[in-house]
């Protein structure tokens, strides 16, 4: 689990160490290591990651379950796309 520096409260500490007692987590510096939404969409979008190459000229297709996290908020698609880079 990745999640931001001094942005979780000790209360949701708790509850993180408790229920994810096995998982690997790590804390990341704001701004550096972890990105906010802007920064995050702006990489993914000039970066070309989700363009395929057999449909180039369509542009940018977001993945059907990352346009779902993205209606659903950005907190969310940043754990989410820290998972993804992680694990490429």
């Amino acid at each position: 689990m990745l999640y931001e520096r001094g942005r979780v409260s000790e209360k949701t500490q708790t509850v993180i160490n408790y229920n994810l007692s096995s998982a690997y987590k790590d804390v990341l510096r704001p701004g550096d290591e972890f990105w906010d939404s802007s920064k995050t969409l702006k990489y993914l979008s000039e970066s070309e990651y989700f363009i395929d190459e057999a449909d180039r000229d369509k542009g940018l297709q977001w993945p059907h379950s990352l346009k779902v996290v993205l209606s659903d908020g950005a907190s969310t698609l940043q754990i989410l796309i820290l998972v993804m880079c992680e694990t490429v």
